[in-house]
Formats: C-alpha cells, structure tokens, sequence
C-alpha cells in the first residue's frame, strides 16, 4: 500500500519495487578524497579508489546487498584515504582518526539499518 505522502499509486509503487528487485549489480565503485591547501596556496590532495564485484557463484548482488556492499567498501576506502592524507603531511594522526571515525561510525549505522530492514 502507497503511503500517505507518496507520490505513486499503489499499482506504480508495486512495478518500481518489481522493477528495483530485478536489478543486479555487478560491480561497486567507491572514491573518497581529501583536499587542503598548504600555507603557500599549493594544493595538498589524498584520494583512494576502488571497484569490488562478487566473488564465487554469486553473479550480482540485490539492489539492497549493493548498498551493504558499498558501505562495507566506503569504510575501507575512507580509512585509506585519511591514512595517505596523514602519512603525506596533510593532517595530523589526531585529527585524520577524529574525522574517519565520525564518516566510518555513519557507515556502520547505515549497515546496520539496511540489515535490519531486511529481516522484516
């Protein structure tokens, strides 16, 4: 049934949560940069990219599995980039912790909504 604020009839919303189960993905790409200037105006940038795709059996992952699989992915590549940006002099280890802790705890709170929802 179609909530009160949706803009779809019921009928639409059926055929897109068809249409959205339908979807297979192969592949997931995640990149995360860090840009600075140093006191010289001179840019100071990290950036970590990476492409997963299933492993085994597995040919693509559900719509659902894809957002699990990229936030499992963003942890990773996050805490690689504020490794770089502190081994290259941008940031101090503090503060490259502080701030991938705060990006890496929001990952871990949408993981744990995105299992939660599908065991309902």
């Amino acid at each position: 049934m179609a909530e009160k604020d949706d803009p779809l009839t019921s009928e639409q919303r059926a055929r897109l949560e068809r249409l959205e189960a339908s979807i297979g993905h192969d592949k997931v790409t995640v990149g995360f940069s860090i840009e600075d200037r140093d006191p010289q105006g001179r840019k100071k940038w990290a950036l970590f990219t990476t492409v997963v795709s299933p492993k085994g059996e597995a040919a693509s992952w559900t719509p659902q599995e894809a957002q699990i699989v990229s936030c499992l992915t963003s942890k990773r590549v996050v805490l690689a980039t504020y490794r770089d940006a502190f081994r290259r002099g941008i940031m101090s280890r503090e503060a490259a912790a502080e701030e991938a802790q705060g990006i890496v705890a929001g990952y871990d709170a949408n993981i744990a909504n995105l299992l939660s929802t599908e065991d309902e």
